[in-house]
């Protein structure tokens, strides 16, 4: 395989299932990916996995929504994309 197709492919790998992958290359949070750091592109808080809950508690850090408080759900770097 051809070194230029072969990174483009490595590319287009690395960002499937990333919110949309198009962040910015330059965007020191998310390194061009697109997705949210905190919650890994998922939209769910890190904290309770997404279940508004810890301990059995409401979730102190999405205040149980079950959304990244980041990205409000979207799975979207904040900082370089919509």
């Amino acid at each position: 395989v051809n070194t230029k197709k072969k990174i483009e492919q490595n590319v287009e790998e690395s960002t499937v299932g990333s919110a949309n992958g198009n962040g910015d290359p330059n965007c020191l949070s998310c390194k061009g990916t697109g997705q949210c750091v905190w919650c890994n592109g998922t939209g769910k808080c890190s904290t309770c996995d997404g279940t508004g809950k810890t301990f059995g508690d409401e979730c102190p850090t999405c205040k149980g929504s079950g959304e990244c408080s980041v990205c409000k759900g979207k799975g979207n770097c904040s900082w370089c994309s919509t």
